[in-house]
């Protein structure tokens, strides 16, 4: 989600939906780690991503906002991510279109749809999202 001060976004906030969340990048926050004009709280990427996306715990979907560059700065999600793929479990996840390798190795595989957002009519997502996950049922 955006943080938004004086009508200009400053940053973004992540979260999961067990209502963990921190400041993921701000134009204040100092770091190692810098995207453009936004540090980076990869230790904060890192402790919800680990703990959100492990296949070895239950559940009936991963869902995934924006994989991007921030996911491929830290190696370990990319790992995770391919092995919830692996798993019967269906992922739904959003990517930016501009690709890094792991999201064009995503693209390439059998049993992964790419819906692209601008190619499409936003109301028909949930309609194509839900003709998908029966599909996989």
């Amino acid at each position: 989600m955006s943080i938004i001060e004086n009508n200009e976004r400053v940053g973004w906030v992540f979260k999961d939906f067990n209502s963990s969340e921190g400041t993921l990048a701000h134009v204040d926050l100092e770091s190692d780690v810098q995207m453009g004009r936004y540090g980076i709280n990869l230790d904060l990427f890192a402790s919800i991503a680990d703990t959100e996306l492990d296949p070895t715990q239950p559940a009936d979907v991963y869902v995934i906002d924006e994989i991007g560059l921030i996911s491929a700065m830290h190696p370990p999600f990319g790992v995770s991510l391919e092995a919830c793929l692996d798993s019967k479990t269906p992922v739904l996840a959003i990517a930016r279109e501009k690709s890094t390798e792991m999201l064009a190795s995503i693209g390439t595989r059998p049993d992964t749809k790419v819906l692209r957002v601008e190619a499409m009519k936003l109301e028909s997502m949930p309609d194509q999202i839900d003709e998908w996950l029966t599909e996989r049922a």
